[in-house]
């Protein structure tokens, strides 16, 4: 085995036993942890358990208050209402009896049906067994409803909450809340409703507690009311149930609690809390297991995850070890790195390559220069520095003169034949000096002589350009000036011809203002025929104006008639009223004019509701005839305004007129003026024409001595390409002489 891999081995074998000692130690402190929170938390895993159950009981007795207790008390605000009826008998006698008081107690059973809408019925018996039930019920023959059972219990125990049923023509189920009707502390009838109950009952039986748990429901007697096994329901009591016996206990005692026992052979739960409104008692029961189920489930997840984190650490720490393990390898290669090269530079010296010795020796960087590498290092450079440090130092000069540099000499020394080849080499780099000197000398000169002959080149070059750019210029400033005077020339016969369109639009302009002239005097006279009929349009609309107010006045006499018929039925209704009593006051002998007060108390009404309907015609009538007085005196104003409106347009149709009139003498003028201009915009077109026949004489010998200097262009650009084609050569020369270094 080589010394690199037992340097690894003995690496490898070090962090692998320092991570079994880690995972070894984690996996018992996870172990340890899990014991110690099982033995913690047991307790308070069961009284989180019995908290839970107690909850469930509470919030379903809490939903049931809140649902009933408005119900109750709305049944029992209309018992009163209907007790207060009963006032009237002191005044009527047997009014209790009549239809007008079970009129009033039908409206307010169906007031009563309509203020929520889980009431399905609403129903009152009185004393005598007449049933009135909302919405109306087919009864049996000589039904009695003094004798049913709810009407004892409520008689004999006040207001109660019947069980709950299911009916069976809507299957719904059916809770009723049954209450009495006193007056003055007299009994007069029993109130009832029914109420749909199945919303909260289904949500009753089909709550889940923990997995398996259920809820239900006792009455104030222990019997059950609500359950989701319907068998039990009214065949149960907890009171005399062997399994119960503990709930029962406890629920006699308490309002509210949470017992532990045994049932069907499990531990289970009962919680129990009890209902304000109805009385019952709602009980939670779950298997105690299911109820803590969630929180062992948590603590087996957080052990779990533990041991999840322990995976995961263990797998952390392993990469953390390889990486240092590659960087432990990685260490030690750099360390052995120099004794690699160093058996490299043995093995080149021995095979006679000294300058790729030389470098392996050089690019070896340790800077532990007195420990056994270094040492040996230190070593190898002195063996490289004497021969190769001279045989580098021949071939650089060798590299220098190939270069084209001969400024230094050979300065370094050597023993043997060597020196002889340093010597030569010297004596040929100081001919080669002097011959490349001479040559650039000359080239210099050659230089210098081609620059001059360039210069007086472009100097005649310059001038010629100069003439020809001013041959060039006076040629075109002849052609812009004829091209100038070309379109002068076509503006003026433009002017000539816009003054000649002018002339004839001034001709038919003036007829057209004649003609305008004629129409605005026809208008006018039109206009004074149009200001006579509107202003009788507006003598007819102030006679509807007059009208309709005098409409509106009368409507409102009427509204105030039919006030002091409505005051007068009522006043007939009130002695009426007075009547009525009097007569029942008087017993039999005044019940002949009982009846006619109360004949002449329904006239009355009829009286007060036709007077009504009248003030409402009236009232409708008057809004609309005060709409038409709005719209009538919107119209007056219109046509008043139209009056005035035409009378104004009138007086600026004949200031048009005037205007028109006017202007038919300027345009007179203006084609006066205009014919004058015709005759001078053509006398200048005449000298135009002149003026451009000389401009293209002018032209033509530009063109000519233009040709000329172009010719004389051409032969001097040749003598400069050669000229630089002399200075190109002397150039080339130069840069190549002058890559020596003397």
């Amino acid at each position: 085995m080589r010394f690199r891999q037992k340097l690894y081995l003995v690496v490898f074998g070090t962090v692998l036993v320092i991570m079994l000692v880690m995972a070894f130690a984690q996996v018992r402190g996870i172990e340890k942890m899990g014991n110690s929170m099982e033995k913690t938390m047991g307790p308070t895993m069961k009284e989180q358990a019995k908290k839970i159950a107690l909850l469930e009981s509470e919030k379903y007795a809490l939903m049931i208050d809140e649902r009933l207790h408005p119900l109750k008390l709305v049944a029992e605000s209309y018992g009163s209402s209907i007790g207060t009826e009963y006032m009237m008998e002191e005044y009527i006698p047997h009014y209790s009896q009549m239809d007008t008081f079970w009129n009033i107690v039908e409206k307010k059973l169906k007031e009563l049906k309509a203020s929520d809408g889980s009431i399905i019925n609403a129903y009152y018996a009185d004393r005598s067994g007449r049933l009135e039930i909302i919405p109306p019920a087919e009864l049996p023959p000589n039904y009695n409803a003094t004798k049913s059972t709810w009407y004892i219990q409520a008689v004999n125990e006040g207001s109660f909450w019947m069980e709950p049923y299911t009916d069976i023509v809507t299957n719904k189920t059916v809770i009723s809340y049954i209450t009495p009707v006193y007056y003055n502390g007299d009994l007069k009838g029993v109130l009832g409703i029914d109420i749909d109950f199945s919303f909260l009952y289904k949500e009753m039986t089909s709550a889940r507690i923990g997995q398996t748990g259920y809820l239900f429901a006792i009455g104030p007697d222990g019997t059950v009311v609500i359950h989701p096994d319907r068998e039990l329901i009214g065949n149960m009591n907890i009171l005399t149930e062997e399994g119960y016996s503990q709930l029962a206990s406890a629920v006699t005692n308490e309002e509210k609690g949470v017992v532990e026992t045994e049932l069907d052979g499990k531990v289970v739960v009962m919680a129990f809390a009890r209902s304000e409104i109805t009385g019952w008692t709602i009980v939670a029961v779950a298997p105690e297991d299911e109820l803590i189920g969630a929180l062992v489930t948590s603590l087996n997840n957080a052990k779990s995850e533990a041991s999840k984190n322990l995976v995961f650490s263990i797998g952390l720490a392993t990469l953390i070890a390889f990486g240092l393990v590659l960087a432990g390898v990685q260490y030690l290669k750099q360390a052995l790195k120099p004794i690699d090269k160093l058996t490299n530079t043995a093995e080149l010296i021995a095979e006679g390559k000294l300058e790729d010795a030389r470098k392996v020796v050089g690019s070896i960087n340790y800077p532990y220069r007195d420990d056994e590498i270094g040492k040996l290092i230190t070593a190898f450079e002195a063996i490289s520095r004497d021969m190769i440090g001279t045989l580098n130092g021949v071939i650089q000069k060798l590299e220098r003169l190939a270069e084209g540099d001969l400024s230094n000499g050979l300065s370094i020394e050597a023993r043997g034949d060597l020196q002889d080849i340093i010597n030569a080499l010297r004596e040929t780099s100081t001919r080669m000096r002097t011959l490349i000197g001479n040559i650039r000398r000359i080239g210099l000169l050659l230089d210098q002589q081609a620059s001059v002959l360039a210069r007086i080149s472009e100097n005649v070059h310059g001038s010629v350009e100069h003439v020809s750019d001013a041959i060039g210029q006076v040629s075109i400033e002849a052609q812009r000036q004829q091209e100038s005077i070309n379109e002068i020339t076509e503006g003026m016969r433009i002017v000539s011809q816009v003054t000649e369109d002018t002339y004839n639009i001034m001709e038919e302009f003036e007829r057209a203002v004649k003609e305008v002239t004629r129409i605005a005097s026809e208008g006018r006279k039109k206009g004074d025929s149009a200001v006579r009929d509107v202003e009788s349009i507006k003598r007819s609309m102030d006679f509807i104006d007059e009208a309709v107010r005098a409409v509106n006045e009368m409507s409102k006499n009427i509204g105030e008639i039919t006030q002091t018929i409505g005051s007068i039925a009522e006043q007939t209704n009130l002695l009426a009223l007075n009547a009525a009593i009097e007569a029942a006051r008087a017993g039999e002998a005044g019940k002949g004019f009982a009846v006619v007060a109360q004949e002449i108390r329904s006239l009355a009404e009829e009286s007060k509701e036709a007077a009504e309907t009248i003030r409402e015609i009236i009232a409708e009538m008057d809004k609309k005839v005060g709409r038409a007085v709005e719209e009538t005196k919107k119209g007056v104003d219109i046509v008043s305004n139209s009056t005035e409106t035409l009378n104004e347009s009138l007086g600026y149709l004949g200031h048009i007129a005037e205007m028109i009139s006017s202007i038919g003498d300027r345009v007179s003028e203006v084609k006066e003026q205009s014919e004058r201009t015709k005759e001078e915009v053509e006398k200048a077109l005449r000298a135009i024409e002149n003026l451009v026949a000389s401009a293209e004489e002018t032209t033509a010998s530009a063109e000519e001595v233009h040709s000329t200097i172009q010719e004389q262009r051409a032969e001097i650009e040749v003598l400069r390409e050669e000229a630089k084609k002399l200075k190109e050569i002397a150039r080339e020369l130069r840069e190549n002489v002058e890559q020596f270094r003397l």
